[in-house]
């Protein structure tokens, strides 16, 4: 165990523990939103990384990173304002939803740190050895693109886009002159 097996068990370990606490509704649209966040990155992070590229001077895959996680953030973020204003309405949770919610969060943890790892792969962080000595990054790491897959499966128009957004980081990775 390493350190980026603890960084992996602190992000799910919090989802879950925001899950208990929140209730499976605001879980469950906080999951809705990462998934719709994955679909308009997919989507609108080529744009993003432009404005990036011109405003702060970052480019290559740093700025496609960047923009990527961006566009999920902003989403997610809104989901969650959402799932906060339709949970003010609900007076409690009781014990059956916040153990939907700790299941739902378990979840939403899982899906976050895969996302997490797989874009930071493609900038070489962590590094391969740190990657290859961890216990939780093989079995992680793969959670996002079988999501992704699945998407895929319901809207194939995202699969050239995001086979374009693989492309380009992984072009970016083999030549370390983008990646500023």
């Amino acid at each position: 165990m390493n350190w980026l097996d603890l960084v992996i068990i602190i992000i799910v370990a919090l989802s879950l523990f925001y899950g208990y606490r929140k209730g499976f509704l605001r879980k469950i649209l906080g999951i809705a939103g990462l998934i719709l966040g994955f679909i308009l990155a997919i989507r609108f992070y080529k744009p993003v990384s432009g404005i990036f590229s011109g405003l702060f001077g970052i480019s290559g895959a740093v700025s496609s990173v960047l923009a990527f996680l961006l566009v999920i953030g902003i989403v997610f973020g809104l989901a969650v304002w959402l799932a906060r204003f339709i949970a003010s309405m609900n007076a409690g949770t009781t014990a059956v939803d916040k153990i939907l919610g700790a299941i739902t969060g378990l979840i939403q943890g899982l899906i976050i740190a895969s996302i997490l790892m797989v874009n930071f792969t493609y900038m070489n962080y962590p590094s391969a050895a740190v990657r290859q000595n961890s216990l939780l990054y093989p079995r992680v790491y793969n959670i996002a693109p079988a999501v992704m897959d699945r998407i895929i499966e319901l809207s194939p128009d995202l699969k050239s886009l995001y086979l374009e957004y693989k492309n380009r980081l992984v072009s970016n990775e083999q030549n370390p002159n983008n990646r500023r």
